[in-house]
């Protein structure tokens, strides 16, 4: 009986945690995998759309009506980076993703950025901002 309430509190107390994280929250309805990552002194919250990445708070602005750079630029099939070219490391698994991250602090991946939008290597990211 105690393991059973343990295990209730413990599943509900994630599940509030997860609701009440707007970049968490936001990363899941689009359909996303929610990631922290180290960048050069800093640590940032990321979306991991199939292959794609994006700063989660990119699409937190997306849901107010907010543009940042990296989906300005994306949207408009910018494929070169005009922000700085830096590697991203997940925290949970270490993995490695060089992004391009604008003067606005916003992030995508590198490889999404230079693939553009109309590429068929970009579905979720695109279905995620709309596109």
């Amino acid at each position: 009986m105690k393991k059973g309430l343990l295990f209730s509190a413990l599943f509900f107390s994630i599940n509030v945690f997860a609701v009440s994280n707007p970049l968490r929250r936001i990363c899941l309805e689009k359909k996303g995998q929610f990631v922290v990552a180290d960048l050069i002194q800093d640590q940032v919250a990321a979306c991991q759309l199939g292959h794609s990445v994006i700063g989660a708070l990119e699409l937190v602005y997306l849901a107010e009506n907010l543009s940042s750079e990296s989906v300005l630029n994306y949207s408009q099939r910018k494929t070169t980076c005009t922000g700085n070219v830096i590697q991203m490391t997940t925290i949970d698994d270490g993995d490695l993703k060089t992004i391009c991250r604008y003067n606005d602090g916003s992030f995508i991946d590198l490889q999404s950025l230079k693939s553009g939008r109309d590429s068929g290597q970009n579905p979720d990211l695109n279905e995620a901002l709309g596109l």
